[in-house]
């Protein structure tokens, strides 16, 4: 096999090789019946040859039974102590869903990811006939956020996509 080193900031690297992770995690949440929902959690454990700690939260709001507003963050430290690199990563998220009735419904996401200086949004009609038939047209778009540092080369889109999907669920 072919390993070569990686980058997962600008200056924090992971050199080639074999790695096994080992951690622990814990999430909670509130009961989803109530209108306001609250969800966290955190991970802490090995990161390739670092350690790595995070923690994310991410209240819900359901404005009514057809109308929802997520947030989310998440915080991210990493570590490498025998390299002497550590970086730390924000990444914050805000969804809206709204059902018009059960055939047809939205929803818009949007997620910034500090240390890429990347913004993703994701854009979703779903309709169903009938049950287990769902149409979906997505939208999804991945744009550089960096538009002050002069070495960065990215164009402003970096992808662009236009999905149409249908499913169908059958019996065995």
């Amino acid at each position: 096999m072919f390993w070569e080193d990686f980058y997962l900031a600008e200056d924090v690297y992971i050199p080639a090789g074999n790695y096994a992770f080992s951690g622990i995690q814990g999430f909670a949440n509130s009961p989803r019946t109530t209108k306001l929902v609250g969800m966290g959690g955190f991970e802490a454990g090995q990161f390739y040859d670092g350690t790595r700690v995070s923690f994310q939260f991410d209240p819900e709001l359901n404005l009514s039974s057809s109308f929802q507003l997520t947030a989310g963050y998440q915080y991210d430290h990493v570590n490498f102590p025998t390299r002497n690199q550590t970086f730390i990563n924000n990444i914050g998220k805000l969804k809206l869903t709204y059902m018009v009735d059960t055939k047809i419904s939205m929803s818009a996401f949007v997620q910034y990811n500090e240390i890429d200086k990347i913004i993703i949004t994701n854009y979703r009609l779903r309709y169903n006939p009938r049950d287990g038939n769902d149409f979906y047209l997505v939208l999804n778009d991945m744009r550089n956020s960096n538009k002050t540092h002069s070495t960065d080369k990215r164009p402003p889109f970096i992808n662009q996509t236009v999905l149409l999907k249908y499913t169908h669920t059958f019996r065995l």
